[in-house]
């Protein structure tokens, strides 16, 4: 068997025992083998698989050199899934976030924005304040300054969203987090 592990929006033939995973761009792979491949918009990584262990020690290289990549990727990971910031302006930010099954982002709550959700894939289960809401694809909710939430993914698929912040601050620095599944604070 090929024993592969292909996610996003890829095309593979004749591979074997590879992970291949594109972000948003069409990547094709033909006849290779033991590769690691990740596609995402701002970059590519593709890696022999003998040399994992030897990942981070490039990425230490790349941050002495300051490869703005690095710190300015519009995606970012997440234990529960990734986000990723698709237009951002004066007093505004849209986000996609995507919540892998049987995951939860924390309840949290933010001083200085609101928040509007749009599911656009999947089941959302949604804490608001002391209400748990459940969302299907097409439904909304809004999110108030200053009011405690968290949304889930308690299905086996994936979940995704797409996120409308505003307010006066929009950092992801404005969190307080009250239950954590992952344990940060």
């Amino acid at each position: 068997s090929s024993k592969n592990v292909v996610m996003g929006n890829n095309v593979s033939y004749e591979c074997k025992n590879s992970l291949i995973y594109s972000d948003k761009q069409l990547t094709v792979t033909l006849g290779v083998n033991d590769l690691i491949i990740a596609s995402f918009s701002d970059s590519l990584l593709v890696m022999d698989k003998r040399y994992s262990n030897q990942l981070s020690g490039i990425i230490n290289k790349m941050e002495q050199k300051k490869y703005d990549e690095l710190d300015s990727s519009p995606k970012c990971f997440r234990p529960w899934g990734s986000y990723e910031s698709l237009k951002s302006g004066q007093g505004f930010q849209i986000k996609e976030i995507i919540v892998n099954p049987n995951s939860a982002i924390s309840l949290q709550r933010h001083k200085k924005r609101s928040e509007h959700w749009v599911v656009i894939k999947g089941i959302a289960t949604v804490t608001k304040g002391n209400k748990k809401i459940q969302l299907k694809k097409n439904e909304s909710i809004d999110i108030k300054v200053g009011e405690i939430h968290r949304l889930e993914n308690k299905t086996k698929k994936e979940l995704k969203i797409i996120e409308i912040q505003t307010g006066e601050y929009l950092g992801e620095d404005d969190i307080i987090r009250y239950k954590d599944d992952y344990k940060r604070v």
